[in-house]
């Protein structure tokens, strides 16, 4: 399973390293030979992918089995409200539905919870929203809402921290194919229960204007 979630792990990396290379070796002609100087509109991305947990939500102790979540698709939408051409403000709506499993009884599964996500970021446009291939650099905060559907009634709230990157290429006059990118870090706790978190999520999504 270690191995399995170390192999996972290193496609998403590679994955995103391997569209960041991409995106910013084409990104110098096409924004040289399409110059765009269409004002900036706030922007919609819908998006889904994979949500992917690098430890134990809640690692074991005595009298107490370890809970992890698994692997699991994420849907999300992501609204941004320009500030500047290269600067804006974003607000982040996630939901993934993980399996739950307690390390102590074979890994099997016991359920699955909802993991929502909200943020609110901060911006950056390495290359310009409005030109054909785009490029942005994000950060922020928000909270992450965990609600198990039968493992000891834990619904929580915790503060998490997000950093992630977006890269996409301009298919028609509106539309953006997008590869979204973001880790999230964050303290899990419930009780006496806590452990510090860091998932990784990537996927595709589409961008329009508003």
């Amino acid at each position: 399973m270690a191995a399995s979630s170390r192999r996972l792990r290193a496609l998403l990396l590679g994955s995103a390293a391997l569209g960041f290379t991409a995106t910013v070796a084409l990104a110098q002609r096409a924004s040289a030979a399409q110059p765009d100087s269409r004002p900036v509109a706030p922007t919609l991305i819908a998006y889904g992918g994979i949500h992917h947990p690098t430890g134990e939500l809640f690692p074991s102790s005595t009298g107490t089995p370890g809970v992890r979540t698994g692997n699991a698709l994420q849907l999300g939408g992501r609204l941004e409200i320009p500030l500047a051409r290269r600067a804006g403000v974003q607000v982040d709506l996630g939901l993934t539905r993980p399996p739950l499993r307690y390390r102590e009884e074979d890994d099997v599964p016991t359920g699955r919870a909802n993991l929502w996500t909200m943020t609110a970021r901060l911006a950056y446009h390495v290359l310009p929203i409005a030109g054909p291939i785009t490029m942005a650099l994000s950060g922020g905060a928000g909270l992450v809402q965990f609600e198990p559907e039968s493992i000891y009634d834990m619904g929580e709230s915790w503060p998490v921290a997000v950093v992630g990157m977006t890269a996409g290429a301009r298919v028609t006059r509106r539309w953006t194919v997008v590869m979204v990118v973001d880790n999230y870090l964050y303290r899990a706790q419930s009780g006496s229960l806590r452990a510090r978190q860091h998932d990784v999520r990537a996927g595709l999504g589409l961008r329009f204007p508003l």
